[in-house]
């Protein structure tokens, strides 16, 4: 019987030496991991770099998913996955507010995501001298980056529609090619 239990002890120790190595291994590879996302993650949130700004239009309702893909595509983050990510991580990922923003490259994610939370929407000043007509309106607020000439020119079009919200709007003169005819 001595020799039985004697046998059965050295075994028991090298079961626990294995479990306790493959436990360590876990840890060291668990830790690696964990450390090695965190840094890629980290490296992916830092700002593009120099460059213009871009203008983004964020839909009301929009995904996390598609705000970070928007963003990728205009050059203002690195990449998507991170942004969603860094979003999740805050608990802001459903807190986005819709808008037109204007982004800065050098923006960090970071940055950008405190700015799309807060809702820090482009401002744009803007004047029309009298007299200037529908397209050179249209024109100024393209070049204060405040809507495409053409969208705007075809919004003028639907003054009908706007009438019956908005009853002033009857006193001005319409034509059926050009939408509102009077110049402002």
């Amino acid at each position: 019987m001595r020799n039985r239990s004697n046998q059965t002890r050295p075994s028991s120790r090298k079961t626990g030496k294995l479990i306790a190595i493959i436990l360590l291994l876990l840890v060291v590879f668990g830790a690696t991991g964990i450390f090695s996302f965190n840094y890629f993650i980290g490296q992916m949130l830092e700002p593009v770099g120099e460059g213009e700004l871009a203008y983004v239009q964020i839909d009301d309702g929009a995904m996390i998913s598609d705000v970070a893909e928007t963003l990728a595509e205009n050059n203002l983050i690195r990449d998507a996955f991170a942004f969603e990510m860094l979003a999740k991580k805050e608990n802001t990922a459903n807190q986005i507010q819709s808008g037109y923003y204007a982004f800065s490259p050098t923006e960090s994610a970071q940055q950008i995501l405190d700015r799309l939370v807060s809702g820090d929407v482009a401002d744009a000043t803007v004047t029309i001298p009298e007299g200037r007509n529908i397209s050179e309106f249209a024109e100024i607020l393209e070049e204060k980056n405040v809507c495409d000439a053409d969208a705007f020119i075809e919004e003028t079009k639907k003054v009908a529609e706007y009438q019956k919200n908005y009853p002033i709007l009857s006193s001005i003169p319409l034509t059926e090619k050009d939408g509102v005819s009077r110049t402002l």
